[in-house]
């Protein structure tokens, strides 16, 4: 009967996302004439197109480590995902710091987050014994492995701030996405070439001095995709409505060395704008997103007793990210395999406790049907039979010797 219900939900999603094309999706020649909301429609409809693959996500990352350098990881990362069987998977390998004898040091770390209509599977190499838990799939934290670990949905990429990589509910990712919009008001703009420019500034208040000017540019021609993502800030001139770049801003403004506030603003001011950049490309008639670059700018600094920064302790640095996505599978049945702790790629004995159960949590090892479990199970064996060897030799050896001893 599942089988029978699947069936009839991935027919469903290929009906809707190839045969039912609503004539009110917009297209790159009403250019001119689109606004906020065609714009969102057409995300939703080519976003919805994209609806299951399996893919490998790979790149570089910078890190600043507690001691204040700087270190660039790479990262080797796979996902699966299938909307219509409420499937998810993403498994990281990468870095993380680890503090010795008050060093810092990027050590090997893998996790991996599965998440499905009936359970939540979480797993990482971080702690002493690795192992694999199950919850209940809207149990999708779990504390005992730590924190950062995320399903990664490529259909959000673009529209969750800088961290849309991390999000994997598109459903929320766009109505947050909408709301945002909507709410500090925007400017929507026709760029020419099937290309959209969707602006706004924030704003705390009427008098606020300085504010961040966000643009989205959104490629009709590309999917409806979300190629670039910029911030940057500015300041608000005599009337409160002129933007005046912030380098322009403090060149011309005299400096109030008593005034800490301003002493730390100009120390965090940043020229270049906080950036993602997101390239589309068509696989099965299908937009998918196949890289993304990104440029955040940081803060670190200390406070005092009571909160208040120290200036003399602020740091700007930037955190980049660089990622292809390469695709195996596009909008296509993604095998149950990639959705079944016995099929994953973990270390060998990475024992399986399900927590959904009251008593005798224990159900087997991960990576069983993979080869993990035979790979680790194989070199005990060996140094069995070595120790066995070694120690008949020496039996062999010692008798030898004590014939000798009592020949005449």
């Amino acid at each position: 009967m599942q089988k029978i219900i699947k069936f009839f939900r991935r027919l469903s999603a290929l009906l809707i996302s190839v045969c039912l094309v609503p004539s009110g999706v917009p297209s790159a020649a009403a250019a001119d004439e689109l606004a906020l909301q065609d714009v969102l429609q057409g995300i939703r409809f080519e976003r919805e197109r994209l609806s299951s693959g399996v893919f490998s996500f790979t790149g570089r990352e910078s890190v600043r480590l507690s001691n204040g350098k700087d270190r660039m990881i790479e990262f080797h990362n796979a996902g699966a995902f299938s909307v219509a069987d409420d499937a998810w998977f993403y498994q990281y390998q990468g870095h993380h710091e680890a503090l010795a004898n008050g060093k810092s040091t990027l050590e090997p770390i893998m996790w991996i987050k599965c998440l499905r209509s009936d359970m939540c599977m979480h797993m990482s190499t971080l702690p002493e014994l690795p192992k694999l838990i199950i919850t209940h799939p809207e149990e999708t934290t779990f504390s005992g492995l730590g924190s950062g670990h995320y399903i990664f949905d490529p259909r959000c990429l673009g529209l969750v701030l800088i961290n849309a990589r991390k999000s994997h509910n598109f459903e929320s990712a766009l109505e947050t996405f909408s709301q945002r919009l909507n709410r500090v008001g925007y400017v929507c703009e026709a760029l020419g070439d099937g290309r959209y420019g969707l602006t706004y500034v924030s704003r705390n208040g009427p008098e606020q001095q300085f504010v961040d000017k966000t643009t989205y540019i959104v490629d009709a021609n590309r999917g409806f995709g979300i190629t670039d993502y910029s911030i940057t800030q500015f300041a608000t001139g005599p009337d409160g409505d002129e933007l005046i770049p912030v380098e322009d801003y403090f060149a011309t403004t005299p400096l109030n060395p008593d005034d800490e506030a301003e002493l730390v603003r100009r120390a965090l001011s940043e020229n270049q704008p906080a950036m993602v950049r997101i390239d589309w490309r068509k696989i099965d008639s299908v937009w998918v997103p196949v890289a993304i670059e990104s440029r955040l700018p940081c803060n670190d600094f200390d406070t005092d007793s009571e909160g208040n920064v120290l200036v003399e302790s602020l740091d700007r640095y930037h955190h980049t990210f660089s990622g292809k996505l390469e695709w195996r599978f596009v909008s296509s049945n993604v095998p149950e395999k990639f959705f079944d702790y016995r099929y994953f790629n973990v270390p060998g004995r990475t024992k399986v406790f399900d927590f959904r159960k009251e008593t005798r949590p224990f159900v087997g090892f991960a990576g069983q049907l993979n080869g993990a479990d035979q790979n680790v199970r194989s070199p005990p064996r060996i140094l069995l039979a070595l120790v066995t060897l070694t120690a008949i030799a020496s039996g062999v050896l010692i008798y030898v010797r004590r014939r000798r001893q009592v020949s005449p």
